[in-house]
C-alpha cells in the first residue's frame, strides 16, 4: 500500500479549500419540492431540476406504490442477463412515441446515456465536434470514445463551419450540442447548425436534458420549440429533470437503438433501473402530455424573473428559459452571495469551477412550475437586498 497517498490527497484537498472549491452540500430532510427542510428550518428552493414538480405528484407516487407490490424494488441484473421487464419495454415505446422517433433506449442515468452513446458510436477513425459549454458527461464520453475531439466556442457557427471543412475524410463526423445549456439557460443555434450538418453529412446529436418535457407546445423539447425535430439525428435526454424521476434515454432510429443495446458498455454492463422507476416515469409522462398548464406557468414565472433581474441590473447573460444565471465572476463573491441568500431562507447555489470556466462564477437559479408570482417577487427582493449589501448594485431600491 502506498502510505503517501493520504498525505497527497490531504494536500490536494487543502488546495481545493484554498481556492474555495470544496463542496459541502446541505443535508435536506424533505421531498424535492419548492421548499425543503434543513435542520428543522424551511428553506425556499430555487435550484431544483424538478421543473414540473412531478417528483412529488400524487399520481407518480401512486404508480410507485402500485408497482412495488408487483415488481419489488431491484431489477436483478443487466437487461441482457436477466431480461427486460415489460415496464422497461413499455416506457421505451412510450418515450419513442412521445419524441416522434423510431426507438428509445433507456439507461440508468443521463450520464450513462451520453457515455454509452458516444463510446459505441465513435472511435479512433471518427470526429466529434462539441460545443465548449456542453455537459461534463459529453466531454467524458468523448474522451473515452478515442475519437478525435474538437471543441468550438459556445454557439460559434462560423468556427463550427471551419472545423467541418477541415475534417472531410473521416469515417463519421458528429456535431454535439445541448438544447438548453445547463449553466447559462440559453439555446443552441440549431437552425444555423442544421444546414451545416446537411452540407457535410454529419450526424447531429442534441442533449436535451433540460428542454425535454418543458419546451414546445407538447413538451417534446428544444427541437419542437424551434420546429426542427425532423433534422435531429439523435436526442439524449434525462428522466431526472422535468420527469422528476431517474435515468436517461437515447432517441434514434431503430437500427442505432439495436446497435446501442449490443455495443454500449454502459447499457450492457450495468444493472437496469428498477421497474418501478419506469412506472413512475410513465406516470410523469402522462401528466406532461395532458397538463400543459405546468409548462405554461413555468414559462410565465421564468419570463417574470428574467425581466426583473435585467431591470435590476443583474448580468444574466443570454438566458432565455427556466435556468437563469446571475454572473458574478469571482468564486468568493458567488459563495458569499449564496450564503447571504441562505440566511434569508433562499437556496440558490454558487456555481464555480469546474462547472463553469474560471472567472465566470455565478448563482444559478432554476425554477419550478409550482413557483408563483409572489415567489418570484420575494426572490428578487432578496437578491436586490443582498446585492446592495455587497455593493453590486448602485440603485437597488429602484428594482
Amino acid at each position: 500500500m502506498d502510505h503517501s497517498l493520504p498525505s497527497q490527497i490531504r494536500r490536494e484537498l487543502l488546495d481545493l479549500q484554498q481556492r474555495a472549491l470544496i463542496r459541502c452540500p446541505e443535508t435536506t430532510d424533505s421531498a424535492a419540492g419548492k421548499t425543503t427542510v434543513v435542520n428543522g428550518r424551511q428553506i425556499r428552493v430555487f435550484c431544483s431540476n424538478n421543473y414540473l414538480d412531478l417528483a412529488n405528484d400524487p399520481q407518480v407516487i401512486a404508480a410507485v406504490g402500485d408497482g412495488l407490490s408487483r415488481w419489488g424494488w431491484g431489477s436483478g441484473a443487466s437487461r441482457l442477463i436477466s431480461g427486460s421487464s415489460t415496464a422497461h419495454i413499455s416506457l421505451e415505446q412510450q418515450l419513442a412515441q412521445f419524441k416522434r422517433c423510431q426507438a428509445a433506449v433507456l439507461f440508468p442515468t443521463g450520464y450513462m446515456a451520453n457515455l454509452g452513446l458516444l463510446t459505441a458510436l465513435a472511435g479512433a477513425r471518427d470526429v466529434l465536434l462539441i460545443d465548449k459549454l456542453c455537459h461534463a458527461s459529453i466531454i467524458d464520453a468523448a474522451r473515452a470514445s478515442r475519437a478525435t475531439t474538437r471543441f468550438f466556442p459556445h454557439n460559434d457557427i462560423k468556427r463550427l463551419a471551419e472545423l467541418l471543412s477541415r475534417y472531410t475524410h473521416t469515417r463519421r463526423i458528429c456535431i454535439i450540442t445541448e438544447g438548453i445549456f445547463s449553466m447559462d439557460g440559453d439555446f443552441a443555434h440549431l437552425t444555423e447548425i442544421i444546414p451545416l450538418k446537411n452540407k457535410h453529412q454529419a450526424l447531429l446529436i442534441v442533449d436535451d436534458a433540460h428542454g425535454t418535457g418543458v419546451l414546445g407546445e407538447h413538451g417534446r423539447g428544444t427541437a419542437e420549440l424551434l420546429d426542427v425535430e425532423e433534422h435531429i439525428d439523435v436526442t439524449v435526454a434525462t428522466l431526472s429533470k422535468a420527469f422528476g424521476s431517474l435515468g436517461g434515454f437515447v432517441c434514434c432510429c431503430a437500427e442505432l437503438a439495436e446497435y446501442l443495446r449490443n455495443r454500449s458498455r454502459s447499457y450492457i454492463y450495468t444493472t437496469a433501473a428498477p421497474p418501478v422507476v419506469c412506472l413512475a416515469t410513465a406516470a410523469a409522462l402522462e401528466i406532461i402530455q395532458h397538463q400543459p398548464q405546468r409548462r405554461k406557468n413555468l414559462h410565465t414565472v421564468s419570463k417574470q424573473l428574467r425581466h426583473a433581474l435585467r431591470q435590476a441590473g443583474f448580468d444574466i447573460g443570454s438566458a432565455d428559459a427556466h435556468i437563469i444565471p446571475i454572473i458574478l465572476g469571482r468564486t468568493e463573491l458567488a459563495l458569499q452571495f449564496s450564503h447571504l441568500l441562505w440566511e434569508r431562507g433562499f437556496m440558490v447555489p454558487a456555481i464555480r469551477q469546474p462547472s463553469v470556466p474560471r472567472g465566470k462564477a455565478r448563482l444559478r437559479i432554476s425554477l419550478m412550475s409550482s413557483h408563483n408570482s409572489r415567489d418570484i417577487d420575494d426572490l428578487v427582493q432578496a437578491l436586490v437586498c443582498v446585492a446592495g449589501e455587497l455593493g453590486l448594485l448602485s440603485t437597488p431600491s429602484q428594482a
